[in-house]
Order: C-alpha cells, then structure tokens, then sequence
C-alpha cells in the first residue's frame, strides 16, 4: 500500500499512514506479551480495535476511493487480492468482535 499511497497522496500522507501502521503492529505486539482474557490483554485489545477501526473507517471512506481511481485494472486486482488476504489474517487473530467483523468483510469500493 505504501508506494500506491505515495504515488496518489504523497510523501506526508505516505508517512502518516506508515506511522499508523506502525501504531497498530506495536499493539498487537504488545497484546501478544499477555495472558488472553487478562485485564492487561483486553485492554490493549481494546485499544487495538478502537485505533483499527478508525484506521480501516478512514481508509475505507477517503483513501482507498482515491486510491482506487488512479489504478490500472491489473493493479485494482493486485490490491484487491492483498486487501482480502490482510482480511484473512486479521480475522483469525483478531475477528471476535462484531465491530471488528464488519470491518472484515469485503470492502465497499472497487477500482
């Protein structure tokens, strides 16, 4: 994603969006050093959704529609097929919620 966000939204919106990234890898690091179901994992837990799914809401409703615009048809594909295997991996570690399950389903714009 990071090069299609560079090309289409350019370097400090490239790096906005490597920052969140990397936002939501150190939580799910973190919620890895914990006991499931203890107050320290829920928490963090917690956090991680919140933050996912204000990440995967802003991506869904202006980034990928802008995104999607300026592909070629072979690249809207590739995307496509990287989103729903992202989808994939998130659902089996991290798909209880219902919230989180929404997010999960196949996204609601195409190239």
């Amino acid at each position: 994603m990071q090069p299609l966000i560079l090309r289409v939204e350019g370097r400090s919106r490239a790096r906005e969006a490597l920052e969140d990234h990397l936002a939501l890898c150190e939580l799910a690091e973190e919620l890895e050093e914990f006991a499931p179901g203890g107050p320290e994992w829920q928490a963090r837990l917690t956090a991680l959704e919140d933050l996912l799914v204000a990440h995967a809401q802003e991506q869904e409703a202006a980034l990928f529609p802008r995104i999607a615009t300026c592909l070629n048809e072979r690249e809207g594909e590739e995307l496509l097929r990287v989103l729903e295997s992202s989808q994939e991996d998130l659902g089996g570690r991290f798909g209880s919620s219902t919230e989180g399950q929404r997010l999960l389903d196949a996204p609601r714009w195409g190239p």
